[in-house]
This record gives C-alpha cells, structure tokens and sequence, in this order.
C-alpha cells in the first residue's frame, strides 16, 4: 500500500495494531507511525518513531517492537505522571526546554529498557540490535554536529552514547575541547541513571544536568526524541495505564428512576373548534385543529345543516382496552329516536291518504 508518496506494509502494521493491542490490553488503543514513540493519551494511541521508516527489514519490525515494548509496558506501568508533570512545570521556565525533553526521555527509557528485559528475557536480543542501531546513529550525528558547531547537540550526542556505552571507557576525540570538558564534568551524574530506581530519580537527574549547562549553552537544534507521554488535558491519574481507564464524570449528577410501569403511557385527546370549545373534556377523541371542511350528519342519509354544537369525529386504529363507560350510547339512543319518528311521520301519512280517499 503507498499513502502519501510512502509504501505501508499492511500485514506489519496489522502484526503492530495486535501487538499493542496484547501488550497493552486496551481493546481501544490503536497503533500508528509518529514522530516519536510516545502514548496519546487523547487519541488513544500509542506510536512508533518514524526513526525506523527507511531500515531494512529486519531492523524496522524490531524497531517498531522495541518502540511498542518500552511505551506499553515501560511507560503505561512504571513511569509517574506527577513526576513527570513536574518535570514540564520546571523546563517550561527554562532555556533548554528542548534538550531537558530529550535528554528525560532517553535517560527514562534506559530506566525502563532494563525493567522490560528483566521481565521479558526474550526480548534482550531486540534491544541489543535496537542500542546498535542508535549508537551508529548518533555516532554520525557527533560528527555532523561538530562540523556545524551546535554545541549542545552535539554534547547530547555524546551523552548518549556514553549512558547507552557497554564499555565504561569511551573516549570522544574528534569533539571541541568545550564539550568534552562539559561531559567530564558530568560524568558522576550521569552514572548514577544505572542506579535510579523510579521516574523521580531521572527528573532529578536530568533537572541537575538542565542547572549545570544552563549557563554556558543555549538550546538544541535538532530534535531527536519527545517526551514519551502526551496529552492536553490535566491528568489525574498517577500511572498511564489507569488514565487511560479513567471515566470522567459526567456534567451533572442527576439520577432519574425507571420502572416498568413508564413503558405504557395512556392518554386521552379530544377533538375541538376554536370557535366552539368543548365542555366535555373526558372523550376519547384525538385533538385537531379543523379550519375547514363540511359537516355531515353521522347518522342518516343526507346532508344536513352546520350546528353549533357539532363534534368533529375521527376514527384511530390501535389497541382496544377497557372503558368505565360507553362514549356512544348517545348515539345508539339517536338512532331510536330517529327511527321512532320516521315510523311516526310514515303512519301519520298513511292516515291522511286513507281520509282524503
């Protein structure tokens, strides 16, 4: 599939939505590219980097993996909000807000990298040729940096190449003599990530390094990473993974009772004029507005004159139901008398043929 100029492999990415899907154990989370690997706690999402969008294969899946690994399990389980938040609070006065981001993000995931692979022995491989992958990344990016002089990109590089290192000799010969002072200045506190047991420990870390360059350096150029955890919102929640489960409440606390009995409403209508408002208002009758029309007489065979006090009639098909009483025995009466005296006008004809013969 190509989208936007780039080929998707559609059975990778379905392979990637299951596994966030697995790791996460959040039905709803989906899965996508991003700039960064990072939680959308809005979107409900998690991503990976576009990092690994043009390497081979082999080393793409394991990317993307690894990328999944640390934000499903790493970030939604171990890394606080609050601390997290306070570290915002405090970058957001300073002037290296983006290397602050960058520099918590990489320091953190070291922190959760090893908590992964001591829960999931089979992933070790994964991260071993994911730190590989990097490592000759950066390593580039030193170079690149020191050939432009952006100095605090590149004393990042050499940062991380240094907490990542396997070797606890590492020496950077080709970078400015300011840079390589600066991080042997800071080596003590960049050791002591190994040893940080919480997110707390690396806020405090990486606070101590922001106080100790703020100084001499102005922010970084280049943007590598982003913070791990995104969202808009204020969050409430201590851990990712029950902000996400969170339900807001909702505006108002209203509570209305519901029987079975409300399922069966019963009422009645009745018909009226505006000229003739009817004073019998316990009929049976749907209620219209007639502007117009020709009354009948009901009952009979012709026409008759409009009346006063004629009722609009209407017939409605629906359930039958009981009555307390008949709403047309007038009519059935109507009907007596009427027939009473047609046979009385009808005898009373006869009687005057037979006298006049």
């Amino acid at each position: 599939m190509k989208f936007n100029d780039k080929v998707i492999d559609t059975q990778l990415l379905a392979e990637l939505r299951d596994f966030v899907t697995v790791l996460s154990k959040q039905e709803d989370l989906e899965f996508d590219y991003h700039f960064g690997a990072t939680i959308h706690i809005d979107d409900r999402q998690i991503t990976a980097s576009h990092f690994w969008d043009h390497r081979d294969e082999q080393v793409r899946s394991i990317g993307y993996k690894t990328d999944i690994l640390l934000r499903s399990i790493g970030t939604m389980h171990y890394t606080s909000v609050s601390e997290w938040q306070k570290l915002k609070r405090e970058v957001r006065q300073s002037s290296l807000p983006y290397f602050c981001e960058q520099l918590f993000t990489v320091l953190e995931d070291v922190r959760l990298e090893e908590i992964i692979r001591n829960e999931r022995r089979g992933t070790i491989n994964w991260f071993r040729q994911r730190l590989n992958t990097y490592r000759h990344y950066f390593e580039t990016q030193l170079n690149t940096n020191i050939t432009r002089s952006y100095t605090l990109d590149e004393l990042f590089c050499m940062i991380f190449l240094t907490v990542t290192s396997e070797s606890p000799f590492i020496t950077f010969e080709q970078a400015n003599v300011q840079q390589r002072e600066t991080l042997k200045r800071l080596q003590p506190l960049l050791e002591s990530v190994y040893e940080a047991r919480s997110t707390k420990d690396v806020v405090n870390l990486t606070l101590d390094v922001k106080e100790a360059l703020e100084e001499d350096y102005s922010d970084m150029i280049n943007r590598y990473f982003v913070y791990p955890i995104q969202h808009q919102a204020a969050m409430t929640e201590e851990k990712v993974v029950d902000e996400l489960k969170r339900v807001d409440p909702l505006n108002n606390d209203d509570e209305e009772d519901i029987s079975d009995d409300d399922e069966v409403i019963s009422e009645t209508f009745s018909t009226w004029h505006r000229e003739n408002e009817n004073s019998d208002r316990n009929q049976s009758f749907m209620q219209f507005e007639l502007e117009q029309g020709t009354k009948t007489n009901l009952i009979g065979d012709g026409v008759r004159q409009t009346e006063e006090g004629d009722q609009a009639m209407a017939s409605v098909q629906g359930m039958s139901a009981q009555t307390d009483q008949s709403e047309y025995e007038h009519l059935e009466s109507l009907m007596k008398r009427k027939i009473k005296k047609r046979m009385k006008a009808s005898n009373t004809v006869k009687k005057i043929e037979i006298q006049s013969s």
